[in-house]
């Protein structure tokens, strides 16, 4: 009895059939949770029993759960048995674009887009898909192609609208950029990236600070989470001129990622805007100490120090923003700024050089080593910098001052008046040189002085007035010397009483004043420069 109840037994395991997949496999294999949908399709894929058909689509579900999880390796190796059970298959080949594209290899997934496309021309995904990879490769034209075709397949397709106005924003078609990522907050007004995207659209391209901010706010209000956005208001804010509000949104920016070293050099640049060097290298530190290779916080922490007057660290920091980033043009022309403030002519002159080398077509490296040689003495090189520089940068009024002073140091009166009316509003002392460059000249200043002093506010008060007053016969010299306590005034004064000498005559007295002016006026002073040029000028 024993013997036939084992032998009925095993009977029965061996003809019991293997465990196939259920339906709730097939229900969990495409389910959101990637674990749980890799193992149901496993379980399928392994089911000899199932049909091609029902493979394949396991496969392609399994595929999709691997690239959700990021293991494009496996994602691709399942596309591609998939493409193997069924070559006329466009979704696997989209698909496993998708993975290629992921994974870095560009030309694979244009590929497999391209031949989904072929399998199915009406495929508005893969195409839109394609358009990505063109966009990457920075292929605009063929990239707004196919998100175009993907538009005119499904004109719902917000996302198609969105990727081709980015293409349009990038390519600096500002109106048609904003007018793709308005119709994508039309058709899915939940699309946060389209919002910031507009944003910097308006913000970037078209220049306009309060659209870019709208867009920003309705963009963080959607993903109150994302980064990007509080960083790109706080540009806007920055652009306003706000820093307050900019230092808000990058303090907002750390408390969501307190390890990242730009975030802190965002805010210390902010800081620095702000007029706040202490504050700003504090932040600069702490971008530093998470990324001690983050050239761009060097060289503003040597900004903020030399704000402060600390040209030494200033120039440790410019130089070791140098050393990590050799083509950093900025840090050059700053380090070139801190030779000239120490009378290193020559050094200054050599990374101003190298700055203009970097970038020639950034005029404050050419001003700079204008500057340098009008200090050394060089008018001739310092007013060709100038001149490229006001070529490059027209609407710098103060360059024209610069220029005005090298022709004047040169002794090119008429050139130097020409300089000097440029900047007449913005520096009244333009006034002055301008009277001196036409007495030089030959000619009677005093009308045109006396008119546009006439202009000055608070006349009694304001420096250079009292020159004004003493060079049209309304103040003694000892009374406009005594009205300029501070030293840039007492500096300025002896000068321009050297000048009132010097055109009456009087040698002697006005070798003295410009001497006067070069022993108490900071090298750096435009009338420590004219009135070494005349003392030169008067021992010819």
């Amino acid at each position: 009895m024993r013997l036939f109840s084992a032998i009925a037994l095993g009977a029965v395991l061996v003809a019991a059939p293997a465990l196939g997949a259920s339906q709730q496999d097939r229900d969990d294999c495409n389910a959101k949770d990637a674990d749980r949908s890799i193992a149901a399709c496993t379980r399928i894929i392994e089911d000899k029993g199932e049909t091609d058909k029902n493979r394949v689509d396991a496969y392609k579900s399994r595929a999709r759960a691997w690239r959700s999880k990021r293991e494009y390796d496996r994602a691709i190796a399942d596309f591609t048995e998939a493409i193997r059970l069924d070559p006329q298959n466009a979704d696997a080949y989209r698909g496993r674009g998708i993975a290629w594209r992921r994974k870095g290899d560009n030309n694979s997934a244009i590929q497999d887009f391209s031949e989904a496309i072929r399998l199915d021309p009406k495929d508005e995904v893969a195409y839109n898909n394609r358009g990505i990879v063109y966009e990457e490769r920075k292929d605009y034209d063929r990239a707004i192609q196919d998100y175009s075709e993907a538009i005119k397949l499904d004109p719902k397709y917000g996302a198609a609208f969105r990727n081709r106005g980015d293409v349009y924003r990038k390519k600096g078609e500002a109106d048609r950029a904003i007018q793709d990522y308005s119709e994508a907050v039309r058709l899915n007004p939940k699309d946060d990236v389209a919002y910031n995207n507009r944003g910097r659209a308006w913000h970037l391209i078209k220049g306009d600070a309060d659209r870019a901010i709208a867009d920003y706010n309705q963009a963080i209000r959607l993903d109150p989470k994302d980064q990007d956005y509080y960083s790109n208001r706080a540009k806007a804010w920055k652009d306003k001129g706000d820093y307050d509000s900019a230092i808000a949104d990058y303090t907002h920016v750390i408390r969501l990622d307190p390890n990242d070293s730009h975030n802190y050099y965002n805010r210390g640049v902010a800081w620095y805007n702000e007029r706040d060097s202490d504050r700003a290298i504090a932040d600069f530190n702490e971008a530093i100490r998470l990324d001690p290779k983050n050239a761009g916080a060097f060289n503003f922490r040597g900004m903020a120090y030399e704000r402060k007057g600390d040209i030494d660290r200033a120039f440790a920091d410019y130089s070791e923003s140098i050393r990590l980033k050799p083509k950093n043009e900025t840090a050059f022309k700053n380090r070139g700024d801190v030779h000239l403030l120490k009378g290193a002519f020559d050094r200054a002159i050599e990374d101003y050089g190298e700055a203009i080398r970097l970038e020639p077509k950034w005029a404050p490296s050419l001003v700079g080593r204008g500057d340098a040689h009008r200090q050394k003495g060089d008018c001739e090189p310092a007013i060709a910098d100038y001149t490229e520089a006001i070529r490059l940068d027209p609407k710098d009024v103060k360059t024209y001052t610069k220029r005005g002073v090298g022709n004047f140091c040169k002794g090119d009166f008429a050139a130097a008046a020409a300089d000097f009316v440029r900047n007449l509003e913005a520096d009244e002392t333009n006034m002055l040189w301008l009277y001196l460059a036409r007495r030089h000249g030959g000619q009677d200043a005093a009308a045109e002085l006396s008119a546009n002093a006439a202009r000055l506010k608070d006349k009694n008060k304001s420096w250079p007035y009292p020159i004004i007053d003493f060079y049209l016969g309304r103040r003694s010299a000892d009374e406009m010397l005594s009205e300029g306590p501070e030293p840039g005034e007492q500096c300025e004064a002896h000068f321009f009483h050297g000048e009132w000498q010097l055109l009456r005559g009087n040698k002697t007295d006005a070798k003295s004043a410009f001497q006067a002016a070069v022993d108490v006026c900071p090298k750096n002073f435009f009338v420590h420069d004219a009135a070494v040029a005349e003392l030169t000028r008067l021992k010819r």
